[in-house]
């Protein structure tokens, strides 16, 4: 992450230079607040910054095709209440 990288994101995000060069330089750990303020920062889920990026991009691509495909299928439609239960032969 370059210089202009770096204070981009303390721009998003509100931290600290402090803050930004120990994180950069692994001098501090990462928590689940962090992980939260810079997926926000970088609009990307939490578990994604964990990801390698090409996982993280192969994941996101899966779920948009999911999404898609839902969108375009006839909506779920429930049996009614009164359709009577399949008998499975158990009842005497």
């Amino acid at each position: 992450m370059g210089l202009d990288s770096q204070v981009e994101m303390m721009n998003r995000t509100g931290w600290s230079k402090a803050k930004m060069s120990q994180l950069y330089n692994d001098k501090q750990d990462f928590n689940s607040a962090i992980l939260q303020e810079a997926s926000t920062a970088l609009n990307c889920a939490p578990h994604e910054l964990l990801m390698h990026p090409d996982d993280a991009m192969r994941s996101r691509r899966m779920v948009a095709g999911l999404q898609a495909a839902a969108e375009t299928t006839l909506p779920f439609k429930p049996f009614p209440a009164e359709t009577p239960a399949l008998r499975d032969g158990t009842d005497g």
